[in-house]
């Protein structure tokens, strides 16, 4: 098809462009035949227009290169203002897509934590993960079958958010968990207590009442346990030829946090519950600082139980299992009697048995060691024939019964009370004096029912005569709180029938 004429003069216009015009009417020339093109020089004319014509395309190159340099500040700051542009809004699709994803985290984030504990402090939480509880295990224990950490905060009749936050460990906190005192020793020297706060307790109530409790211990520990006690303890020595007492060094700070962790583990409880349980029941010592007139508790060394905590004497007891039932083998096998109450430990047995004595001493040690406890080395006693024989302070020579010594100074005290009454009086360490003599009356009572009531007797008229009676006020929120208990306790009857919560049945 041939070219169109306007075609023809836009190819005509850049051939002219590309050279020069004499260059290009030269060209014309010499293909229409009006010009020679077979001579071996160009004429002057001719060498005259091609070198006019490259040096006019010379000319345009270096133009344009000059031009070029001369805007090369402009065209520099047109491209970095392109390029920030680019940059900002690159920038803010950025931001946009972290706000989107930080959002998306924080629902997701906020749904788990709505139904599991993923975090527990730097040290913590590497178990969490691991949920699996072992049925068996926890059926074998009279245990309940919890499949979550959610179900376990219900059953603790807590919230999941609360059992998240007693068991969250912080190397540094404005808050403390804990009452820390000291108390004196009988021996010398001084005991220290961490009582745990009202909230932290409550939980570790429920978990003694509702796990703990329910596991079986060995038939030998008589401490903390129910229907036992400092006499059902001393009970088995009555009329013992030979009485060996021995003392647990630092019983409560020696179990850690791994040994209470593998505790509940074994219970049949999967990792991430036992490592909630084991941070609620342990605790560590706090250095208490101020800072800028602020306040801050730094935890130091390892979590391990603390006395104080209702927790604590039950988890050394199923802890000590293993223990008691060696122990024991040990003391059947030399012909002994064994029993424990919380770190202190008892054997006995007939005067036959004074040779076997360096044999159960040496053994006991080894067993001791083995179960990674340590002996006090100041409270091991070993009473023969001829010596008052005590078991966790009664008297077990022919029968049970509190030291004379101490029965006759109580009588005493009591008699000055009546008197003269209790000013400048003392009784044991509590600055409470009326509360100390009904404590010792008590456990009077408890040992020899027949002494224990007479006691018992003169303490409540000295009580009735010297303590603060209560105002009209305080009575009446005593008689209130013992309504409300009553109605809580009708309605916890009704719900076992009806299967309602209590607190939706009023």
């Amino acid at each position: 098809m041939a070219e169109s004429s306007e075609e023809k003069r836009a190819q005509l216009r850049k051939e002219i462009k590309e050279t020069s015009k004499e260059e290009f009417i030269l060209k014309e020339m010499k293909r229409l035949g009006f010009w020679p093109d077979d001579k071996e020089q160009p004429t002057l004319a001719e060498e005259f227009i091609n070198k006019r014509a490259e040096l006019s395309t010379q000319i345009k190159g270096l133009t344009s290169e000059d031009k070029r340099f001369k805007n090369k500040e402009a065209v520099l700051r047109k491209y970095k203002k392109e390029r920030m542009k680019k940059s900002r809004e690159q920038q803010k699709l950025n931001k946009e897509k972290r706000e989107a994803d930080r959002l998306e985290k924080q629902q997701i984030w906020k749904a788990k934590q709505a139904n599991d504990i993923i975090y527990l402090g730097e040290k913590y939480t590497n178990l969490l993960h691991k949920k699996e509880s072992n049925t068996d295990l926890l059926k074998g224990n009279n245990l309940p079958a919890i499949a979550d950490v959610k179900t376990l905060a219900t059953h603790l009749e807590t919230t999941l958010s609360e059992l998240r936050y007693l068991s969250f460990h912080r190397y540094v906190s404005t808050v403390s968990h804990y009452i820390r005192y000291q108390v004196p020793k009988k021996a010398g020297g001084h005991r220290k207590i961490a009582a745990p706060m009202p909230r932290l307790k409550k939980v570790q109530r429920a978990i003694l009442d509702k796990l703990l409790s329910k596991v079986k211990v060995s038939d030998y520990a008589h401490g903390f346990t129910e229907n036992r006690s400092i006499v059902t303890n001393a009970k088995p020595h009555i009329n013992q030829a030979i009485v060996v007492n021995m003392d647990l060094k630092d019983f409560f700070p020696t179990l850690d946090y791994k040994r209470v962790f593998g505790m509940f583990k074994a219970l049949g409880f999967s990792p991430q519950q036992s490592t909630v349980l084991t941070l609620v029941c342990t605790e560590t010592v706090e250095e208490k600082i101020k800072v800028d007139g602020a306040v801050y508790y730094v935890n130091e060394g390892e979590r391990v139980l603390p006395q104080g905590a209702p927790t604590s004497p039950a988890i050394t007891n199923i802890i000590c299992r293993k223990m008691d039932q060696r122990l024991a083998g040990i003391a059947k096998k030399l012909g002994f009697t064994y029993t424990r109450y919380a770190d202190d430990m008892t054997f006995s047995g007939p005067k036959e048995l004074r040779s076997s004595l360096n044999k159960l001493m040496w053994q006991v040690k080894a067993v001791i060691k083995n179960e990674d406890f340590q002996l006090h080395p100041m409270k091991t006693r070993i009473m023969t024939t001829g010596a008052r024989k005590e078991v966790t302070g009664i008297v077990v020579n022919e029968k049970a019964s509190v030291p004379r010594k101490k029965l006759k100074a109580f009588r005493a005290l009591l008699f000055q009370i009546e008197k003269d009454g209790p000013a400048n009086k003392s009784w044991g360490n509590s600055p409470d004096l009326l509360a100390s003599i009904e404590g010792f009356a008590r456990f009077v009572y408890m040992v020899d029912p027949k002494k224990g009531s007479e006691f018992l007797a003169r303490v409540a008229v000295i009580n009735n005569r010297y303590k603060p009676k209560k105002t009209i006020i305080e009575r009446g929120i005593d008689r209130g709180i013992k309504e409300i208990k009553k109605r809580i306790d009708r309605s916890k009857k009704d719900q076992d029938q009806s299967g309602k919560p209590w607190w939706k049945i009023w």
